[in-house]
């Protein structure tokens, strides 16, 4: 049996199928480095608001954050979230203390306040989560995710994301642009459809991501505030025919201030219209591109609680020692706590 006109066929088929994907993918560069201007604009004014957001490389603020639900709860519903934060090396070492005040309704009853306590450390080597209003503390890899519904943010994006892709843990866990300078590339996806000055002199860029253009985002930059954005309006088309309302769904707004000759945010308020979702949240900044000494970021600075107040089965009080457990390399490793102390013991 002659196998050579299949062979020269299987050869002739396979150089074809090479150029046909060699021309594909020359094809898909040229796309890529022949950006529109108007694309080629809206990169350029993602890279100048980035180095501005850049030069904030360490600092210290406290927040503090009310969240309400202005058409489905009452004002007793609102919820008051406390942060403190120590950042250092451009966000590579963070830390955040959180204290959140929960109601829990409850009918014909005067609302009781659940309050929780937690701490969340990051740095090169290891993350910290604390649990249990601190009275448990993990350590796991770098990357971990803490528990919890609030989670540490990036101050730098204030504004850039959603509330909910702000602060919450769930939505992060899908993914990771909320950091500069992961939210560089992310912003880039984005097609600009206009981009032009308005009155005040700011700097409006109107966005596309979707195909069909159900939704757009409106973008407004200070380019006199180190291109800090202070508007953010969501839109999303509703109706028959699907059409834009003049009321955008989510809409952010973020007041900054100079400091030590950075920009820094100082007011965030954010009104979500689909979830009914309204935060203002108030900055209190305390060192701004000043030293935050490494002992910040470590468990011992954490001024941890001795214990859970327990009782035994048999009536006996006392305490479960705080715990320190270290998660990292697939392991489960004691350091220190989970014993029983008894009152006796404690006086």
């Amino acid at each position: 049996m002659n196998l050579l006109p299949a062979f020269r066929g299987c050869c002739l088929f396979a150089c074809l199928w090479s150029c046909l994907l060699l021309t594909s993918a020359q094809t898909a560069e040229s796309k890529t480095q022949t950006a529109s201007p108007l694309q080629q604009q809206w990169h350029t004014l993602v890279e100048r608001m980035i180095q501005q957001r850049m030069q904030l490389q360490a600092g210290h603020f406290q927040a503090t954050t009310r969240i309400s639900f202005p058409k489905t709860q009452p004002e007793e519903a609102t919820i008051l979230f406390d942060a403190e934060c120590w950042f250092a090396d451009r966000f590579q070492k963070v830390r955040f203390d959180q204290t959140v005040k929960q109601p829990l309704l409850r009918y014909e009853e005067k609302p009781e306040i659940q309050t929780s306590l937690s701490t969340w450390i990051r740095t090169p080597e290891m993350s910290i989560h604390t649990e249990g209003n601190r009275t448990s503390v993990r350590i796991y890899e770098p990357d971990a995710h803490p528990g919890g519904y609030y989670s540490p943010f990036d101050v730098r994006v204030m504004g850039l994301v959603k509330t909910a892709e702000l602060m919450q843990t769930q939505t992060r866990k899908r993914r990771e642009h909320f950091f500069l300078p992961d939210l560089v590339e992310w912003l880039k996806q984005y097609q600009a459809e206009q981009i032009e000055t308005t009155a005040a002199g700011l700097t409006e860029v109107t966005l596309n991501k979707d195909n069909p253009k159900d939704t757009k985002l409106i973008l407004q930059f200070d380019p006199a505030q180190g291109y800090t954005l202070v508007s953010y309006r969501f839109y999303m088309k509703s109706g028959m025919p699907p059409q834009f309302k003049t009321t955008p769904v989510i809409q952010n707004q973020v007041t900054w201030q100079k400091r030590s000759n950075v920009w820094v945010p100082v007011q965030y308020e954010s009104t979500n219209r689909w979830i009914d979702h309204h935060v203002t949240m108030q900055l209190k900044w305390l060192k701004v591109n000043q030293e935050i000494p490494d002992s910040t970021f470590t468990i011992d600075a954490l001024d941890l609680p001795r214990g859970l107040p327990v009782t035994t089965d048999d009536g006996e009080k006392g305490i479960i020692e705080t715990q320190i457990i270290d998660h990292r390399n697939g392991q489960n490793k004691l350091i220190r706590g989970g014993s029983f102390i008894s009152d006796k013991e404690l006086k």
